[in-house]
């Protein structure tokens, strides 16, 4: 007998992106919840077309205490929230009943790729995000980029979901949220800054002395630390995003967490961005590339800073060590994006244009190699 699970949507004024979301989550045998704060288009009638479960309730500034009451309107214990710019690609609904009948109380992480714009490029970037849960056992907290912790009384279950290792469910999202026009990707990352701001004062009021904060509490203002360089990153802002990547780090923090081994890697990129190449590049030393050289994520950002810098055979290593990666978020680090910039090394640095040409080649479809060989082969 299947489990029941409750998807849960929240939502405002997001009629086309909230139709896709609902659609591809009735292909599947979930109790459809949706919570609308205050739509004046047609969000809220899309959501009638799906479920009877449709809600309305005034937003209140906390994404925690709203999913909280989203979560409140399930009919069953086990609820997977999906965002309303969210769609499903593909879910083994027989392989989630089996990990859930395994499990008494589960906590899954879901796989969304983050569909983004670099310039003319598309690209996607791959998360796992905690989102199945006991509502029993689990609530989320903070009022932007909300986690999931136990609920008191249910401590020695598991710690935050943010420290945790979440069961990864058999189940892949797009994610078109980031892939905005440029007045609402500016609304959106101010929005989040000025919550995100506030939790840091909540933080820093409640530790003065930082040095004296638990390993925990120093986790959770990273973590802030680092949401607000990723939100200034997004906005194009990339000096103030570098400064808040460089506080975060600051703290002495976890390098197998998911979120510190992207912190490395973006905060290499905003060094990049904001003309100081050779800052990133001291990221390439010792210490730092032996606790994070498994992401190809970092080992291509080393790359791209030993192009600018100078260092060009460490470079080249790292791009060959980020094709051997064991784990990437933004597609292509691995694969077509260092083989595409091996390929301009040997053809500008290194005057090498067949070797160039080999290298190009194992970097199609990428359409800057196909260019680049097109280029080559006509002169």
């Amino acid at each position: 007998m299947d489990i029941p699970i409750s998807l849960c949507v929240m939502t405002k004024n997001a009629a086309d992106s909230l139709e896709r979301c609902l659609k591809s989550a009735s292909r599947y045998p979930f109790e459809i919840v949706v919570l609308d704060t205050g739509s004046d288009d047609q969000s809220v009638e899309i959501a009638h077309r799906y479920t009877k479960n449709v809600h309305v309730h005034n937003w209140e500034d906390d994404f925690a205490l709203m999913r909280n009451i989203l979560a409140g309107y399930a009919r069953t214990d086990y609820v997977l929230m999906l965002d309303d710019d969210e769609e499903i690609e593909k879910l083994d609904w027989k392989a989630l009943q089996e990990m859930l009948h395994r499990e008494e109380t589960l906590l899954g992480s879901i796989h969304i790729r983050n569909l983004f714009h670099d310039g003319e490029e598309e690209r996607y970037e791959n998360a796992y995000v905690p989102r199945l849960y006991k509502r029993s056992s689990f609530h989320f907290t903070g009022s932007i980029h909300e986690q999931l912790c136990p609920l008191r009384g249910n401590a020695g279950q598991t710690s935050k979901a943010g420290m945790a290792r979440p069961a990864l469910l058999p189940m892949d999202c797009i994610h078109y949220g980031y892939d905005l026009l440029p007045e609402e990707k500016q609304k959106k990352t101010d929005r989040n800054i000025a919550l995100l701001k506030i939790e840091l004062e909540k933080w820093q009021k409640a530790h003065e002395n930082v040095e004296r904060a638990s390993l925990e509490d120093q986790d959770a203002c990273a973590y802030i630390l680092y949401q607000l360089g990723k939100s200034e990153s997004m906005a194009g802002r990339f000096h103030e995003a570098a400064e808040y990547f460089g506080e975060a780090l600051y703290f002495d923090l976890n390098p197998e967490k998911v979120y510190v081994c992207d912190l490395i890697s973006s905060y290499a990129n905003a060094l990049m961005r904001d003309d100081r190449a050779e800052e990133a590049w001291g990221l390439s030393d010792g210490d730092i590339k032996s606790a994070f050289g498994h992401s190809s994520d970092y080992c291509f950002a080393m790359g791209l800073a030993g192009m600018q810098t100078g260092h060009l055979e460490e470079a080249k290593e790292f791009f060959y060590q980020a094709m051997e990666a064991d784990t990437v978020q933004v597609e292509g680090t691995n694969s077509y994006l260092a083989w595409y910039n091996l390929g301009v090394m040997e053809e500008v640095a290194y005057k090498n244009p067949d070797q160039a040409k080999v290298d190009y080649k194992k970097a199609f479809p990428y359409i800057k190699a196909v260019n680049r060989l097109r280029q080559i082969e006509a002169e």
